[in-house]
């Protein structure tokens, strides 16, 4: 990951304005969080025998920077509300709300336009479906939307928030190596519940929490898509991606 790190921290500059607006991107997106997705998506390809280069490294980093547009939104007064991200003054409390809804913009526009890099219209396809209208955004929308929420409620919600970036990381790395994108969906949706329920077992202070509501069913849930997950990285011999998710899981 070091590699990218260098990659992405580089790259990044030669899409920022040459303006003092730039500060609130760079504060944004540095330090960087835990690169799950890009790194997930890295792993794969090397289990999938593909051989990385600009290309993927492209990819990786529209991952990441549509992730962290999703988080500034999250965290804004109209969503989360929430004053801390990272340990630190979320973007809307280092800067203002304006700043930070134009820099979340320009994140996701960017998003796009490192995506177009690789010159693959299918996997913008893929990309734009899982974190569209109906996927991410939708998943969004469900949770502002309903605060009182039934187990499946949360599950659906986490499913479309949560899981269908991490699917993007699953489906492109499957596009590219041409595997069974059926196959690696739900590889994806696997990893990003196990993602969201381990987060939520951890952190059970909010009043919205799986856990806190249904802690029997959140179990159970939790145990059948590691089973799941197992079942398809055995399947597809994915050794690095499993070692990683242990690795991640395990913290």
């Amino acid at each position: 990951m070091q590699a990218f790190q260098s990659f992405y921290s580089k790259e990044i500059e030669s899409y920022l304005p040459d303006d003092v607006f730039s500060e609130v991107y760079r504060y944004a997106l540095f330090p960087t969080g835990k690169l799950f997705r890009p790194e997930l998506f890295l792993t794969l390809c090397q289990d999938l025998n593909l051989e990385l280069s600009e290309r993927e490294y492209f990819i990786a980093m529209a991952l990441e920077v549509h992730h962290t547009y999703t988080l500034i939104h999250d965290d804004l007064p109209c969503m989360d509300n929430d004053d801390m991200r990272r340990g630190r003054a979320s973007t809307h409390k280092k800067f203002n709300e304006w700043q930070a809804l134009l820099a979340a913009d320009g994140l996701l526009n960017l998003s796009y336009q490192l995506l177009a890099k690789a010159n693959d219209i299918k996997l913008i396809q893929i990309f734009s479906d899982l974190t569209g209208p109906q996927g991410l955004i939708q998943g969004q929308a469900l949770d502002l939307k309903k605060k009182k929420k039934s187990f499946q409620d949360y599950l659906y919600m986490h499913e479309l928030k949560t899981a269908r970036l991490m699917q993007a990381c699953t489906m492109i790395s499957a596009h590219l190596t041409k595997q069974n994108l059926n196959d690696f969906s739900k590889l994806g949706k696997t990893i990003g519940m196990i993602f969201q329920l381990l987060d939520d077992k951890d952190d059970q202070n909010e009043e919205e929490n799986i856990f806190k509501n249904y802690a029997k069913e959140a179990h159970e849930y939790l145990d059948k898509m590691m089973s799941e997950m197992k079942v398809l990285l055995d399947k597809y011999q994915l050794k690095r991606t499993q070692e990683f998710l242990e690795k991640y899981y395990l913290k």
